[in-house]
């Protein structure tokens, strides 16, 4: 039998008091509908050119487009390829540096009740602190259902102070209610029979 120790200890953290208001419908997020024309055209049009390039001189084994590919009509299987695949390509090619290996680790516990407001609003500002710290413009929460209502009803009461979270419903919980839905628009037509 093992003699060690299996729980985690855990420091009792203090957390902020968080008072309910009246409730309060989410507002869309301007700085979203603009965030990604700013930040995604640029990289695609960067990348679409290293894949038109990489595709050009893949065209030809020696480099001269009018050879034909290796591989194509099988005529010119013992032409040996110089240009190195996609990603070889794209590594190489690259302007700066191959970003450094990054670290995942798990984030500090918050020994509290996921239910209460006050536990949510806490991990939201640690969400934030972490999203500015590390230069983010958005800190992307995924929570369950539950969570999902509560941290919602948090960011919409303090807009200002949570302008940078963006909040998502898990996938799990996203395809439960697609197929409840799916099952009130039907249940009248026989599913329920079927079932």
């Amino acid at each position: 039998r093992s003699k060690r120790k299996r729980t985690v200890s855990v420091d009792q953290e203090v957390l902020p008091d968080f008072v309910s208001a009246a409730k309060v419908n989410p507002q869309p997020i301007p700085a979203l509908a603009n965030c990604e024309l700013e930040v995604r055209l640029p990289v695609e049009a960067d990348a679409r050119v290293y894949d038109f390039a990489w595709m050009l001189a893949r065209s030809s084994s020696n480099g001269d487009i009018r050879q034909p590919a290796v591989g194509l009509e099988g005529d010119s299987a013992d032409v040996q390829q110089c240009v190195p695949g996609w990603t070889s390509f794209n590594a190489l090619t690259q302007k700066s540096a191959i970003p450094p290996r990054a670290s995942i680790g798990y984030c500090p516990v918050v020994n509290a009740s996921p239910t209460e407001l006050s536990t949510v609003y806490a991990v939201l500002t640690k969400c934030v602190r972490r999203c500015h710290s590390a230069g983010l413009d958005f800190a992307i929460v995924v929570a369950d259902q539950a969570l999902y209502a509560k941290a919602m009803a948090v960011v919409t009461q303090r807009r200002e102070e949570f302008s940078s979270v963006v909040l998502r419903m898990g996938g799990f919980h996203i395809a439960c209610m697609f197929l409840g839905i799916l099952g009130k628009r039907f249940q009248d037509a026989g599913l329920h029979d079927i079932l």
